[in-house]
């Protein structure tokens, strides 16, 4: 299988969606998992959010070129305690990662490089932002 940026997002969709309750997390941001573009409407429900950025690429060598690609991971939490339920939902994608390095792929790597939580001004709506690394 060659490993295109195109087919990491449709892996990286796939299984976002395992981030649920049923699967042993604490959130259920898999519930909806979208591939966004820029600001999106506000949020009706918890989500998480699929942001492909900057895409670098390594010497050719007799086994390919290297190449990493930055990801941006953005979960919502909407209404009950948001701030809270982000803090362990951060924890939750993390933990998600830990399972996933490689995606099922072989020659994939997945790093996470920061997370940071954040409080709507009107206390309604929290996220978790995720910036990921993926070599391949």
């Amino acid at each position: 299988m060659i490993i295109t940026r195109s087919s990491l997002i449709a892996v990286l969709l796939q299984k976002l969606a395992e981030i649920r309750v049923v699967n042993g997390y604490g959130c259920d941001v898999g519930q909806n998992v979208e591939y966004a573009e820029g600001i999106q409407a506000e949020p009706t429900q918890d989500s998480i959010g699929l942001m492909d950025g900057l895409e670098t690429f390594g010497i050719a060598t007799g086994q390919g070129r290297e190449r990493v690609l930055e990801i941006v991971l953005s979960a919502a939490f909407v209404g009950n305690a948001p701030r809270a339920r982000a803090t362990a939902g951060a924890q939750d994608i993390l933990n998600w990662i830990e399972r996933n390095k490689s995606l099922g792929i072989r020659g994939v790597s997945m790093q996470p490089q920061t997370m940071q939580t954040a409080l709507d001004s009107l206390g309604e709506l929290a996220e978790a932002v995720c910036e990921l690394k993926i070599t391949y």
